[in-house]
């Protein structure tokens, strides 16, 4: 009898890990979402898609003069914002100030550069407590926090 329950529970499994995963060759991105990507970045080379859990769409690419980068786009084709890959030396003084005094007991596992719409710049770290909670913070570049989301240890989206 168990060796029937353990194909079925297999077979289970497959499908939910298939359900959550994005295929990119299935993935149809909204033509104005792609039309917005390419007068943006008409010099993007190996672009790969996902579609976000609020409805936006990301793209990874490589830029020849800027490097690895990654756009968000709302459905409609509005460009959200740019993401660069930056070092915590590479942030503002008074975002590192914050972290300094705010945030002591966090480890910065990723700071990223967003460049905003409306050409202000915006700087996103994501942050691990003792306890393996994240720690997502979006800072403008006076300090100010603009955004927290914080993501549990034992889930795969924690926001609370």
């Amino acid at each position: 009898m168990s060796t029937i329950h353990f194909p079925i529970a297999l077979l289970g499994l497959a499908l939910m890990t298939s359900a959550q995963a994005q295929d990119p060759a299935t993935l149809t991105v909204p033509n104005a979402v792609r039309a917005a990507f390419s007068q943006r970045y008409a010099r993007a080379t190996d672009p790969s898609w996902e579609k976000e859990k609020d409805g936006t769409w990301s793209v990874e690419f490589t830029d020849a003069a800027a490097g690895a980068l990654e756009a968000v786009y709302a459905t409609d084709g509005q460009w959200l914002h740019t993401a660069y890959g930056i070092t915590r030396d590479e942030l503002p003084a008074s975002v590192n100030a914050e972290l300094q005094g705010r945030f002591t007991k966090y480890v910065l596992h990723d700071a990223e550069r967003l460049e905003m719409p409306d050409g202000t710049m915006r700087y996103a770290v994501e942050l691990e407590d003792p306890d393996h909670e994240l720690l997502k913070l979006t800072f403008d570049a006076s300090g100010a926090v603009k955004e927290r989301t914080y993501q549990s240890a034992d889930t795969d989206n924690g926001d609370r």
